[in-house]
């Protein structure tokens, strides 16, 4: 092979913007990573703080504010009963961002309190007491457990469980501070 041939070829220097530009837009139109690789969140300092502040940003009826301690692919658990039968109801979080986002601030209001965090590297579990009121009134309670994760971000729950009950209800030892989300 002759050393002529074996050369790659060199840009002009009035081709090499032209070609660097190309190269740009080329990679522009390259699809974006899915969202289960990327958080769309802002995520928090601290386990504590995510899930404190998601109650805030439900409290203020910020759909977009409690979005950012979600991971996009965040389920909601919680059993159920059906025909009698015990279930394991799941869903995304879409109809419940929806439902904070239409809400008036202050119209959902869940106080937490008893707030548990285990944490390894950048795994998190979170587990509280909790008393949901709707339009100021006492209206269920139960347990949340969230799972958490740490990326890029900060802080974000991927799995949110919680039991619910309307009877036997009491809210946080010491009374309802008026809306904030707590450590009670």
């Amino acid at each position: 092979m002759n050393q002529k041939n074996s050369r790659r070829p060199r840009l002009s220097d009035s081709a090499a913007p032209a070609a660097l530009l190309a190269a740009a837009l080329a990679l522009l139109a390259l699809p974006a990573p899915a969202p289960s690789q990327q958080p769309d969140a802002a995520g928090a300092a601290t386990p504590e703080a995510a899930v404190r502040g998601l109650f805030d940003a439900m409290r203020s009826a910020d759909s977009a504010a409690a979005r950012n301690y979600l991971h996009p692919d965040a389920r909601l658990q919680r059993p159920v009963e059906e025909d009698g039968e015990q279930a394991l109801s799941v869903s995304g979080v879409g109809g419940w961002l929806r439902s904070i986002g239409g809400a008036e601030p202050g119209q959902l209001d869940e106080e937490i309190w008893d707030l548990e965090v285990r944490r390894d590297g950048r795994l998190a579990t979170a587990w509280m007491q909790y008393a949901f009121y709707l339009d100021g009134e006492l209206h269920h309670c139960g347990v949340n457990a969230f799972q958490l994760v740490r990326l890029e971000g900060g802080w974000v729950a991927f799995s949110i469980a919680d039991t619910s009950r309307e009877q036997g209800c009491q809210g946080p030892p010491g009374g309802r501070e008026g809306g904030t989300a707590g450590g009670r």
